[in-house]
């Protein structure tokens, strides 16, 4: 048995426990899954619509879903943290007579928090968020700024803003953040591929909290980043001479079970039922947990 510090450095082995995330290929499906979600139709919201209705919709939303990809595409420099917007700027307003938009100034100390911390980050918002009946006054010199800063992308109106962000998470690669509070449990969510997901949240999804308000006008923001290595059973370098494995003692509570072979759709269940395999991320307290060293010469 051995501790493991915060830095993933092994006290028994010495060796430095890795960070455990999609490859290349697996990123890359999981994008195209995101993709392919984009033209569905909610019946909810459609279901007055007629056939044609719906598919010069489904049109539209991919003209428009182009368009996005072609945005990222010359914004620069690539973005390494995305702002669920909706998520950030409804932070605390689960109250009865909470304004109906969203806090600009809740989303804009959320950002300047992560771009103090050297990150280059996105705003992802939904268009309804920014009509002119539902923006506040005090709103538009922060869209202003952020717009004049690329900070700011907003997904036209009868699109899911959930597939923006997500997909310009994941499109951000390695070492990229998801700003949001939100577990993705929604049934949507869980026509992803289960496992492939619950790895991209775990090194991927910060959580954030937000304090007071300050004199100086700006608030306190704590953004939870992922730990630098991977709380699952890993192998050392396999060119080592000595093959070694760590395993977590004290793992974090059992989720979904993962998904055989190749990450991929056909390997879960389906529907409203899918989303029982989007599960939450747990991370335990890093002191708290013993990590088992089994070694073979």
């Amino acid at each position: 048995e051995s501790a493991v510090a915060g830095d993933g450095a092994c006290a028994a082995t010495g060796a430095t426990l890795r960070s455990l995330d999609l490859s290349e290929a697996e990123r890359s499906l999981l994008l195209e899954q995101i993709e392919g979600l984009v033209p569905a139709v909610d019946a909810k919201f459609e279901g007055q619509s007629s056939a044609q209705e719906l598919e010069r919709l489904a049109g539209r939303r991919m003209a428009q879903w182009r368009t996005f990809k072609a945005w990222l595409a010359k914004a620069g420099a690539p973005y390494d943290c995305i702002i669920d917007g909706a998520n950030v700027g409804y932070h605390g307003a689960n109250y009865a007579g909470a304004p109906d938009a969203v806090d600009f100034r809740q989303i804009d100390a959320v950002l300047r928090k992560c771009i103090d911390g050297g990150r280059r980050a996105l705003v992802v918002l939904h268009a309804r968020h920014l009509q002119d009946d539902r923006l506040p006054a005090s709103a538009r010199p922060v869209l202003h700024a952020w717009r004049r800063s690329k900070s700011l992308y907003s997904c036209a109106l009868r699109n899911n803003d959930d597939w923006y962000w997500l997909y310009a998470a994941v499109a951000a690669g390695p070492g990229s953040l998801l700003v949001s509070n939100d577990e993705m449990r929604d049934h949507h969510f869980g026509m992803l591929s289960a496992r492939a997901f619950l790895v991209w949240k775990e090194r991927h999804l910060a959580k954030f909290e937000l304090g007071g308000w300050r004199r100086d006008g700006g608030r306190d923001v704590t953004i939870h980043d992922p730990p630098p290595f991977s709380v699952r059973a890993q192998r050392n370098d396999p060119g080592e001479p000595l093959a070694r494995w760590h395993l977590p003692a004290l793992p974090p509570p059992p989720a979904a079970a993962p998904a055989a072979g190749k990450y991929g759709p056909a390997d879960k269940p389906r529907g409203r039922d899918a989303a029982k395999s989007t599960v939450v991320v747990h991370r335990p307290k890093l002191d708290a947990v013993k990590w088992l060293v089994c070694s073979k010469p």
